[in-house]
């Protein structure tokens, strides 16, 4: 426990996690979130190259795949980028697997304001997912969040804070292409 609050920890929560994009099923009865992320080339084609992949990570563990429950866990002081899951009847959630975060901009310390070079620090949950980012694949965290809108800059605490790939940033916890496609998919 003393590990967690010596390394300053930035913790994005996603249970079942959905994008923001408008309930397309209405319209569509066969177009759910997956089947809609699948209609772009390169989440199709992280798909077919991870699935299998993933879907042994998840099995080796003995967790259901796909998996409804994940947690993503992020530590700025070791670059660590941890990926758990449950089953829906379990209580507790199991490590996946563990990811380097390849760059990061800032200082230990949460971000306050728009254009501090920060990574947030605090609980966040997944909102929207950008198949055709320019940083290859990305997944938006929901800062700021009430915490982060009492305690930073009310006017510009900034925003836009992503898990991408492309290895670069002013802000965001990047990762390679191949470690993100990865990532996206389980986050699927």
């Amino acid at each position: 426990m003393h590990k967690i609050f010596s390394t300053w920890i930035l913790l994005i929560l996603a249970l079942n996690c959905q994008s923001q994009m408008p309930p397309l099923s209405t319209h569509f009865p066969d177009l759910t979130f997956k089947n809609y992320q699948l209609s772009f080339d390169r989440v199709r084609t992280a798909y077919q190259k991870n699935e299998a992949g993933v879907r042994k990570m998840f099995e080796e563990k003995k967790i259901n795949y796909p998996c409804s429950n994940i947690l993503i866990r992020g530590f700025k002081g070791s670059n660590d980028f941890e990926i758990w899951g449950r089953n829906s009847l379990q209580d507790t959630f199991i490590l996946i697997k563990n990811y380097k975060i390849c760059a990061l901009s800032g200082i230990l310390g949460p971000k306050r304001y728009e254009g501090d070079r920060q990574v947030p620090e605090g609980f966040y949950f997944l909102s929207d997912f950008k198949p055709n980012s320019e940083y290859h694949l990305s997944m938006l965290g929901n800062y700021p969040n009430y915490s982060d809108l009492i305690a930073g800059d009310k006017n510009r605490p900034g925003g836009d804070i992503y898990s991408h790939g492309a290895c670069m940033t002013v802000g965001c916890m990047p990762m390679t292409n191949e470690l993100i496609e990865e990532i996206y998919i389980v986050a699927l």
